[in-house]
């Protein structure tokens, strides 16, 4: 049996279980590759293990949750979609995540982030939907929706020398320490628009984006064409999976210390201009609240789902309701007055306010 440890934030631990180094075991090693215990040893709380299983079954008495997706019973959740096959199990204290090896490691994966972004609750700790930087000494924190820019932002950091922090989610406690959430960054369509020059990094993009130039043209055409061409494209990105690991882009190391956060911005896109806005702590809130909900929606609706079935998931989701509240009243979220069209790059918007 073979052990893999990945130390978070110093704070807590999970651990992988798998009797050969399987895609799904790889594929963590890849993502967590700041987090992993060499020797498998640490002290901290385990809030999260994974065990390979091959001989994972449905129960015959389980309840249909989604329909030749989602299954419960006894406590676990059955997920079974293509070659993907995953029990999951929820506990006071920690989740437990048996997979079939031969289920696709980016699924295994998003369930497991979707754990730990549960469970870090217990310590303290919580997920934001942001991505985070360092530029010029001073750190970035930026909040927004999926689609809105915050990736094009911190690729733009990471051209001019930035220091990669995180991408889609970064980890922040009760007292303000940021941690550096380190994993390969998912690119879309959009962003090969902003950032030609990730064609120089990106393998095999090079058919991505001669559809993304026909679909580019399709815009110019009736509605039809439209629709059909970014039907095509949204079944192309997540069967290519397109994902860039930052150390291709920049050689700044990321830090494994807590930092603190020298600005914070809300980011929102509206009539096709990108601006970085001040909002009330309340607002804020439910903003953040709704990003990190339709995150946990991408395959299943666990925010939905879990909750109505477990009721540990319930209290940790108010737990990491009240941390978000008790962060948004400690902070200043700070607007820029100047918003931008797609022809100007955004962190020169974002440094020269």
């Amino acid at each position: 049996m073979n052990c893999h440890t990945y130390s978070l934030f110093s704070k807590f631990q999970i651990n992988l279980e798998t009797y050969s180094l399987d895609p799904i075991a790889r594929y963590l090693d890849y993502e967590f590759f700041l987090f992993k215990v060499e020797n498998c040893k640490t002290d901290l709380p385990l809030i999260g293990i994974l065990k390979a299983d091959s001989k994972i079954l449905i129960p015959v008495k389980s309840s249909i949750l989604i329909n030749e997706v989602l299954y419960y019973f006894n406590d676990s959740f059955y997920y079974k979609n293509g070659r993907s096959f995953i029990k999951l199990t929820l506990c006071e204290e920690r989740f437990i995540i048996d997979y079939n090896p031969n289920s696709e490691p980016f699924i295994v994966f998003y369930f497991t982030e979707i754990c730990i972004r549960f469970f870090c609750a217990l310590y303290n700790v919580v997920f934001l939907h942001a991505s985070a930087f360092i530029y010029n000494g001073s750190t970035y924190l930026v909040n927004a929706f999926g689609g809105v820019g915050k990736t094009n932002l911190l690729l733009d950091a990471l051209f001019k020398k930035g220091i990669f922090l995180a991408d889609d989610l970064i980890a922040i406690d009760r007292d303000l320490n940021l941690y550096a959430y380190p994993k390969r960054i998912n690119l879309l369509y959009y962003n090969f628009i902003y950032k030609p020059e990730l064609l120089k990094v990106v393998k095999h993009t090079w058919c991505y984006f001669k559809l993304l130039m026909l679909i580019n043209n399709l815009n110019k055409r009736t509605f039809i064409y439209r629709f059909i061409g970014w039907r095509l494209l949204a079944k192309l990105e997540r069967k290519l999976n397109v994902k860039l690991d930052y150390r291709a882009i920049t050689q700044e190391e990321t830090p494994k210390y807590p930092l603190k956060i020298d600005n914070f911005y809300w980011m929102e896109r509206s009539d096709f201009k990108t601006g970085f806005f001040e909002v009330s702590a309340q607002d804020y809130c439910n903003k953040m609240s709704l990003c990190l909900s339709l995150e946990s929606s991408y395959y299943v609706d666990f925010d939905r789902v879990l909750p109505a079935f477990n009721e540990t998931v319930e209290k940790l989701k108010e737990m990491q309701k009240e941390l978000i509240e008790s962060i948004a009243g400690k902070i200043k979220i700070k607007g820029v007055k100047k918003r931008t069209g797609d022809d100007q790059i955004l962190l020169d918007i974002l440094l020269n306010a």
